[in-house]
């Protein structure tokens, strides 16, 4: 009886110990499938499966997230990344197809067609905590090739390059082979500089120089081949031509000074005049290469940086450019700068931040007076004058304020003293405003200054007026 009731307590243990090493086994193998599990989920964020359907100027995006996703903030998290030059607009809208599903439909708004993007999604949440989704899917647009500028015909100039715009990215080694023409030319996509300033190239838009000079007035015929291919693989449905006409060389047909010319100031303004409207000119004297100022399309005029040498001959190189870019044969002229004798009086007006009169007399500096002029050169003119004339008072005839000690050197700028009210009074502002800029364009100086002047100088007396 004993042996039986022991028999069977060892059974019972026994049992027990099985059956708890079975419920243990079992905990072990659900917490191996769980942790399986989450790992799975964390290591599935980056996969996603996706395909792309792409239309005229238009494409379908269809996304499986492979989890359900919180629908509403898909908008935020997209993004289209392009690589042109240009302001790109894509129009897109979202349909979810499944709580996992989306489908997309982008469209290209912007002028420029048929562009390669990235449609970008970063940390789109899932409805499973802390699991987001994000990736970079690439999408080729397509269009029909066009060419956009120039349309039919195109005035250029014989040496300068000009632009041939298409609609869409073209592939930019093909452009020789699908090119007809009866002129030469170097062929290069132009080049631009996104946000980050990094370089890059724009395969819509070339830029054609020509290899040798084109003839002035002459006709050429720039012809793209049927077949010429895009970048995103789309052809030229048929040739098209553009007629380039070269624009002839504008004239210059006056100068001052005049070639051969003696007497010149030693700060003269420049000035040309042309038969033909242009944009802009040179002018090459003295080691400088100074740039034109536009008075009008027919004429300009330059400022040199240095006060010239007195009694010196200097050769000057001037050339005017048309708005094509075609530029003028250079026109050279000589002149001979005036004699400083040694009791001569000149003057010297430094147009400045803290602007000063000299007075010379001949090379040898006599006097410097302090002053206030005009805030630019519209207000006070820069260039080699003379007094005109000399007058004890100056008045204005609108506000009826004026000066003492008037020494005109042109129409309506010159030389005076302090200002006056309509009462005569000089101005509480005026003494103050010596040494700066302030004045609408005349030169003041202090009543003590403007009388000396007024008494040491003659009429004919050479102003020079410079930065």
């Amino acid at each position: 009886m004993f042996n039986f009731f022991l028999s069977y307590i060892c059974c019972r243990q026994v049992g027990g110990m099985k059956m708890m090493h079975q419920i243990k086994n079992k905990n072990v193998l659900f917490s191996f499938f769980i942790i399986l599990l989450l790992i799975c989920i964390w290591f599935s964020r980056d996969f996603h499966l996706s395909w792309v359907e792409v239309y005229p100027n238009e494409a379908k995006v269809t996304i499986n997230f492979l989890f359900p996703m919180v629908q509403e903030q898909l908008e935020d998290a997209l993004e289209i990344i392009y690589e042109s030059p240009y302001i790109s607009k894509f129009e897109y809208q979202v349909k979810w197809l499944s709580s996992s599903v989306a489908e997309l439909h982008i469209k290209e708004e912007s002028v420029l067609k048929g562009q390669k993007v990235q449609l970008v999604v970063r940390e789109l949440p899932s409805t499973i905590p802390f699991v987001t989704k994000s990736m970079t899917l690439p999408i080729q647009f397509q269009t029909p090739v066009q060419v956009v500028e120039p349309m039919g015909e195109k005035l250029i100039a014989t040496e300068s390059p000009f632009y041939v715009r298409f609609n869409t990215p073209m592939n930019k080694n093909k452009i020789h082979h699908y090119l007809e023409c009866d002129g030469s030319f170097y062929i290069k996509p132009a080049r631009f500089s996104n946000q980050e300033g990094k370089e890059s190239e724009d395969l819509s838009c070339y830029i054609f120089t020509p290899k040798e000079p084109l003839e002035n007035g002459r006709r050429y015929i720039l012809s793209f081949r049927k077949g010429l291919p895009a970048q995103s693989g789309a052809l030229l449905q048929e040739d098209y031509s553009i007629l380039l006409q070269t624009d002839t060389k504008p004239i210059i047909s006056g100068t001052y000074p005049t070639s051969e010319s003696k007497w010149i100031g030693l700060y003269p303004r420049f000035t040309l005049e042309t038969q033909t409207p242009v944009i802009g000119g040179t002018l090459k004297i003295n080691g400088e290469n100074i740039k034109a100022q536009l008075k009008t399309p027919y004429e300009l005029f330059f400022l040199a940086e240095k006060v010239l040498a007195p009694q010196t001959t200097y050769t000057a190189e001037f050339q005017v450019e048309a708005v094509t870019g075609e530029k003028s044969e250079k026109k050279t002229i000589t002149f001979t700068t005036v004699d400083l004798e040694e009791n001569r009086i000149w003057l010297e007006v430094e147009v400045s931040k803290t602007p000063q009169v000299k007075v010379y007399q001949g090379s040898k500096l006599i006097k410097t007076m302090p002053c206030s002029l005009g805030l630019d050169e519209k207000e006070t003119p820069l260039g080699t004058y003379y007094i005109q004339s000399k007058e004890d008072v100056y008045t204005n005839s609108k506000t009826q304020e004026g000066a003492n000690f008037w020494l005109p050197f042109t129409e309506q700028f010159g030389f005076q003293g302090l200002i006056r009210d309509n009462y005569w009074q000089v101005k509480n502002h005026a003494p103050n405003q010596l040494g700066f800029t302030k004045t609408t364009g005349n030169i003041v100086l202090s009543d003590e200054d403007a009388r000396w002047l007024y008494e040491k100088v003659m009429i004919h007396t050479m102003v020079i007026l410079h930065h």
